[in-house]
């Protein structure tokens, strides 16, 4: 019997990049799924678009900005209600391909309780790939230190290759067996955005569980989200980006943490003097402003949603 899958797909103010992601799901070659999409307190009629275009999709309306997570939380706890055995998260920038999702649970059905990713192919060169994993492991199963992370970037793609254990997968793509949800627990929101998959990955993989890269598993991931095309919201995006690298090195990483949080508070501490004393009319559109409290805010711990993604729209 084919596994029940739910689809959790996340929508803030770009309904047309939702709508494109559920049309590429009508062409799956696979149909034990139910989709559900979270609209993270979208300001203009998300709702109503993705609903004409879609009416027997289910909606959830959250009333704040969820971050990535906890819009995921949404679903996942409504998979775990309804008996759904894997929880496949997809961004609303991606599109699927024919074998997206049975590619998936094909992998999912051999190799049983593992974490796993699809390869993210350019929308401009075909067959690019843009992200088939991070680093692989050697024979200790630990990441090859020596390899650039994304080792397969840039390369062409090939359907033949074997599916990889890697230290992490992308959000982008991303199917987890509701068994090590209950076991291990979820993606951890105090991160709310950026880093929150990769997080869990390099949990799950201390607890021993893999990372698998689904070679036949693709998207074509467009990198539209929907904090693109807004110099404000690309200064959020850096702020969030910023602080969850370091907070990543900080949990996995403590010794690089170490000499890395040194090295950007010489940086960050001139700069925010700068930026909060002689140039505070700057700060709204400062990038530099910006980046310097994501270091300031990692290295104080400071989690969570500590900037409103609403405060930011233009």
């Amino acid at each position: 019997m084919a596994p029940l899958v739910y689809v959790s797909i996340l929508n803030w103010n770009r309904p047309d990049l939702t709508i494109a992601c559920l049309e590429s799901l009508a062409a799956l070659n696979y149909d034990d799924y139910k989709v559900l999409v979270v609209d993270n307190a979208s300001r203009d009629d998300s709702v109503a678009q993705i609903q004409t275009a879609f009416p027997d999709v289910e909606i959830i309306r959250s009333d704040t900005n969820l971050g990535f997570a906890a819009g995921h939380r949404v679903v996942k706890d409504r998979a775990l209600a309804d008996g759904a055995e894997l929880l496949w998260m997809l961004n609303n920038d991606a599109t699927a391909n024919t074998e997206t999702l049975s590619a998936l649970v094909e992998a999912y059905q051999r190799d049983g309780d593992a974490l796993y990713g699809s390869f993210s192919l350019s929308e401009d060169v075909p067959r690019k790939i843009t992200f088939g994993g991070g680093r692989d492991l050697d024979a200790n199963g630990q990441p090859q230190v020596s390899q650039p992370y994304n080792p397969l970037s840039g390369k062409s793609y090939d359907p033949s290759l074997p599916d990889r254990s890697v230290t992490d997968a992308n959000g982008s793509s991303f199917m987890v067996p509701l068994s090590l949800v209950r076991q291990h627990g979820f993606m951890d929101e105090e991160f709310f955005f950026f880093g929150e998959e990769t997080d869990y990955c390099y949990r799950m993989r201390a607890a021993g569980v893999p990372v698998i890269m689904v070679t036949r598993s693709t998207i074509i991931h467009q990198r539209r989200g929907s904090t693109t095309g807004s110099q404000r919201l690309l200064v959020l995006r850096r702020y969030y980006k910023t602080r969850s690298e370091l907070i990543m090195l900080k949990r996995h990483q403590p010794d690089v943490y170490k000499k890395e949080i040194r090295r950007s508070l010489k940086t960050a501490i001139p700069a925010w003097l700068k930026y909060t004393i002689w140039a505070r009319r700057d700060r709204p559109e400062s990038e530099v402003y910006y980046v310097t409290r994501g270091v300031i805010d990692a290295a104080l711990n400071r989690v969570g949603k500590r900037l409103d993604p609403d405060d930011f729209l233009d």
